[in-house]
């Protein structure tokens, strides 16, 4: 455990160094609450919470609302344009800390648009990847049932364990596979084939990064759900304030951290 000990040290000091870091993640987050502002606007809805009072859940509720109404997804479009820019802008950023220790929003701004559709088709080809598992899986459901209850659990129980150990490798496999993009210099396909060669050579080496960020994601997560869960509004936002600072802290350490993993069993 000493390299990964290192690694987490290393990254975490690169994070500390480097506060532009944070840029494209602020960046994303003003634009996609300007944004969401604008829709709430457009739909009247702030009129609605001055006459009943503002909460998340009424928030949430109306944005649910929204799903199969044209400008939920105009909004919806938006944001993933958004959010890939600022990802492929974050990618590249981290890519040069770890690499030559400095960066620039300039070139920030450069890598958000170098990757914008590697990022997309990667994105594409991964969730079909998960989604062709989870297909079979319900589609499987409604074959066994036809079958003997006690025949039809028999068959199910192992084809789960097929789809689990399938899903379990394709998010193993891909974990790398942004750092294989940035750091390699082929397209999406190139990336994915890379990466999945990476995580097939080196599976502890990637099993172990990727329990450590996982690990550390699902104790911010667990640690917030009864703080934002409170019903006094105002708590409620200071959490939710306080917790997306950690989030976006932890985020981009995580990928630090990742990408100094990678280069360092490459």
């Amino acid at each position: 455990m000493g390299i990964f000990q290192k690694e987490m040290k290393k990254s975490w000091l690169e994070t500390k160094k480097n506060p532009i870091l944070f840029a494209p993640k602020i960046f994303s987050i003003t634009l996609s609450i300007i944004i969401l502002t604008v829709l709430l606007s457009s739909i009247g809805v702030f009129g609605e919470f001055a006459k009943s009072g503002f909460s998340v859940e009424r928030l949430g509720l109306i944005l649910k609302s929204l799903v199969f109404t044209l400008p939920f997804w105009i909004y919806l479009i938006i944001e993933i344009i958004i959010s890939v820019f600022f990802s492929g802008m974050s990618l590249g950023m981290y890519k040069d800390i770890t690499l030559k220790k400095k960066t620039s929003l300039k070139k920030g701004f450069n890598y958000g648009i170098k990757y914008f559709w590697n990022i997309i088709k990667i994105s594409i080809l991964y969730y079909i990847l998960i989604g062709v598992a989870l297909f079979a899986l319900v589609y499987a459901v409604k074959i066994f049932a036809l079958f003997n209850i006690f025949l039809s659990l028999a068959i199910f129980s192992f084809y789960l364990i097929l789809i689990l150990y399938w899903l379990f490798l394709v998010i193993l496999r891909l974990f790398f596979v942004y750092a294989a993009m940035v750091f390699g210099k082929g397209g999406a396909l190139q990336s994915v084939r890379i990466g999945a060669q990476f995580g097939k050579i080196h599976f502890k080496h990637t099993l172990i990064t990727w329990l450590i960020v996982v690990g550390i994601y699902l104790l911010v997560n667990l640690t917030k759900q009864p703080v934002v869960s409170n019903n006094h509004i105002l708590i409620t936002l200071i959490a939710i304030l306080f917790f997306t600072i950690l989030e976006i802290v932890v985020s981009v350490w995580e990928h630090v951290f990742v990408f100094n993993m990678y280069l360092d069993d490459e």
